[in-house]
């Protein structure tokens, strides 16, 4: 099974229905799973709550509600972070 993590521009552009996004998803073939992670939902959500209350942030949060209801969000392992590291390093 090839699994694909959704970052949160990905999420974002899924929320507002951007098609490029959907034919690029769509044109992974091979990727069995797509998932986020936590650390995503956070970031959408605190994008949500900074903007004002009203209709465009009640939009957006039912938007976010039925995006990560829909693609499951998984726990980061703890191996993660030494990976992370490691490319990082090997990036600079």
């Amino acid at each position: 099974m090839s699994r694909c993590l959704l970052d949160a521009t990905t999420c974002s552009h899924l929320m507002s229905n951007d098609p490029t996004v959907f034919a690029r998803l769509d044109a992974h073939t091979n990727v069995d799973y797509y998932f986020t992670i936590p650390i995503v939902c956070g970031e959408i959500q605190y994008g949500i709550e900074r903007l004002e209350t009203g209709r465009k942030r009640r939009e957006l949060s039912q938007r976010a509600d039925y995006l990560f209801h829909e693609i499951p969000c998984e726990a980061i392992p703890r191996e993660a972070g030494n990976y992370y590291a490691q490319l990082k390093r090997q990036s600079e």
